[in-house]
């Protein structure tokens, strides 16, 4: 079975396409989605399906690549180096910490 999807109403550059269903599942889409909706229904779907895809590669790129590197964090070699670092982050003032000078001009 054949479905012809028409994306001229969705947007003034879409393009029609022809598109192979199985009849199954074209059937099982007639019966949950209105005849007028299926257009948008489908580029929904295709546009989730991409973000996925997507997202997907960024995450198996994220893994791949290695994260932290001696030689760009000499300075965090020991567990006394992350621990002065930390107590420095933890000293500073910030906008979300009663320390801050934001909160002082407040009262």
């Amino acid at each position: 079975m054949v479905a012809q999807i028409s994306t001229q109403l969705l947007s003034k550059s879409a393009t029609e396409i022809r598109v192979n269903f199985p009849a199954l599942l074209l059937d099982e889409l007639a019966r949950q989605v209105p005849q007028l909706e299926r257009d948008r229904f489908i580029v929904d779907s295709v546009e989730r399906e991409l973000r996925r895809l997507r997202l997907q590669a960024a995450v198996k790129r994220l893994r791949d690549e290695q994260a932290w590197t001696d030689s760009n964090h000499s300075d965090l070699m020991t567990v006394d180096d992350v621990e002065a670092y930390v107590y420095t982050l933890r000293e500073r003032p910030s906008a979300y910490s009663l320390k801050s000078p934001i909160h002082d001009a407040d009262e």
